[in-house]
């Protein structure tokens, strides 16, 4: 029996409401959100151009793996789970969902889980889009200025027939899921089988990625540490105990 895969194109409302009614979730094996403006910005562009951005891979599963919701609901015990594309879906649904990410349970835990200095982190709530001659620009203007809303509908009408790519893998397999991920890899996509692995061997005693998280954080912003990818500390850590597991 092969894999069950679905391939979907969504429309933006589509899109979003996917997210939503899903609890679309980031794992703790990926690593929190490292983009700047810049490339929210050039995103931004690249979908007004009607210039395709690739594909998203869901991980349908029911697996006991943690991780963090987008839209800041609870973790359902059918989780939807980023593989490939977090940064273009998180920047796209806070984007366009500023009310949702303006909520404390999502713009705390956000912030909470990028990998970025206190100064640098992205306000979603400071994103607006206007017309400069023949183009649409986004503008990112500093918290406490006179923000304007990102206007949603406009965008959705400027979009038209755009299609998003979204594909859901449905396994629950752990050892096919692996080699799912293995292969993606391959092509490109940096997932670690060693996060992988402690993701799933960690979360029922304590959430790893979390844990670090938050150790780094009490560090304070003049730790060496403070700048180092989460995900570094996770490959470093795998390796480390899979050399003293006997197995």
């Amino acid at each position: 029996m092969g894999t069950p895969i679905k391939i979907n194109k969504f429309k933006l409302r589509q899109f979003l409401n996917f997210i939503d009614s899903k609890n679309v979730s980031v794992p703790e094996f990926q690593r929190g959100y490292v983009w700047k403006v810049a490339q929210i910005k050039n995103l931004f562009d690249s979908l007004v151009k009607q210039y395709p951005i690739s594909s998203f891979i869901i991980w349908k599963t029911r697996k006991n793996i943690e991780a963090r919701t987008l839209n800041g609901e609870r973790l359902p015990k059918e989780k939807y789970l980023i593989l490939d594309g977090q940064q273009r879906m998180s920047t796209i649904f806070y984007l366009c969902k500023q009310a949702k990410f303006r909520k404390n349970s999502v713009k705390d835990r956000f912030w909470e889980n990028c990998e970025a200095r206190h100064g640098s982190l992205i306000d979603f709530d400071s994103f607006y889009f206007k017309k400069d001659g023949k183009s649409q620009i986004l503008n990112y203007v500093k918290r406490g200025s006179n923000i304007q809303e990102f206007n949603l509908k406009r965008f959705e009408r400027i979009l038209g027939n755009y299609a998003f790519p979204v594909i859901v893998v449905s396994i629950d397999d752990y050892h096919k899921a692996v080699e799912i991920f293995e292969r993606i890899n391959q092509a490109g996509t940096k997932i670690s089988t060693e996060s992988i692995f402690l993701s799933e061997t960690f979360n029922r005693h304590c959430n790893f990625g979390s844990v670090l998280r938050n150790w780094k954080r009490e560090q304070g912003s003049e730790s060496l540490s403070r700048d180092i990818d989460t995900v570094i500390f996770i490959h470093t850590y795998a390796i480390i105990f899979q050399f003293l597991d006997p197995a």
